[in-house]
């Protein structure tokens, strides 16, 4: 079969699990996002060979090597608590090129300059939040012009489970550490997060929105109801924790001495989720696959714990 068709055959299974997923949190109710649970059956799928490999593998080595520019759009969502005024219409198109050259730019600087601000997901956040400013571009408008572009974050999360079914046999030895690894890092980072809203006296909608602020912005969308933060806000905390896990956290390991793809990949998808995610790829395949364990298990956990808050609180 031509690349072009397997491509196409690809992100169309990975649509159709997305899409599930989405239908299965809906139906039972439950706080978890439709991709992650889209991720979850695409495994099964895969291990009962329902679904093979080879039928995903175009599809979901291309998704996930635009991973961090997928969630730029979601990123630059910080300009609308600053306020930004009307602009015209053409403004959109330019800006949606923009995003994709600003991002461009981005790899271009990882690949020269040794710095961990040189992250495409952070240049194109800036030089696009930037123009949106200076133009007054409203953000509502811009989300709905790149609208075509961030629908495909869906099926990017969902082939997660390509790289974690390559590397099945590695994660089944090595469970135990990964879950342990998982566990600790949404607990640092949940007490980080209510710890700096306590010490900066924030207002309590900016710690209700923080206490989410671990978890992938889809679940503290999701969770914001139980929470009683505003949507928007807790999304978009969600998204800037992750930027600035994926920014610090490598070099801090590095310091701390940890060199392993398996312990760097699974405190980078706890901590910095999907951008987190994005960043461990760059760095080793089976990093990658661990951060979308550390993903899914910070999902989970800031879950059930926004779940037995609210028992408590009731």
């Amino acid at each position: 079969m031509p690349a072009p068709a397997r491509f196409v055959l690809g992100l169309g299974v990975l649509l159709a699990f997305a899409a599930a997923g989405q239908a299965l949190a809906s139906g039972l109710k439950l706080p978890l996002p439709g991709p992650v649970l889209g991720l979850a059956l695409l495994w099964a799928a895969l291990a009962l060979r329902l679904v093979r490999l080879h039928w995903i593998e175009d599809a979901a080595d291309g998704l996930l090597g635009v991973l961090g520019l997928l969630f730029v759009p979601a990123t630059v969502g910080f300009v609308q608590f600053l306020g930004a005024g009307a602009a015209w219409a053409l403004w959109l198109l330019v800006l949606t090129a923009g995003l994709l050259l600003a991002f461009g730019v981005g790899v271009l600087a990882q690949t020269r300059a040794k710095t961990p601000l040189a992250n495409p997901t952070l240049v194109a956040t800036l030089l696009v939040a930037g123009a949106l400013l200076v133009l007054a571009v409203p953000y509502a408008h811009y989300a709905q012009a790149v609208q075509p572009l961030t629908s495909l974050l869906a099926p990017a999360v969902v082939a997660l489970a390509a790289p974690l079914y390559r590397h099945r046999a590695l994660l089944r030895r090595q469970w135990q550490a990964l879950g342990l690894g998982g566990a600790l890092g949404t607990g640092l980072a949940v007490a980080a997060d209510a710890g700096l809203a306590h010490l900066l006296n924030l207002a309590p909608e900016a710690q209700r929105a923080l206490l989410t602020a671990p978890a992938t912005s889809p679940v503290a969308l999701q969770l914001a109801p139980l929470t009683y933060a505003p949507p928007a806000l807790a999304a978009t905390l969600a998204v800037l924790s992750g930027l600035v896990g994926a920014l610090v956290l490598p070099s801090v390991l590095t310091r701390l001495g940890v060199g392993h793809p398996l312990a760097r990949g699974v405190a980078l998808g706890a901590v910095a989720h999907g951008i987190g995610t994005a960043r461990a790829r760059e760095e080793h395949a089976q990093s990658g696959a661990a951060a979308s364990v550390g993903m899914g298990l910070a999902a989970l956990l800031v879950t059930g714990l926004v779940g037995l808050l609210t028992r408590l609180g009731g």
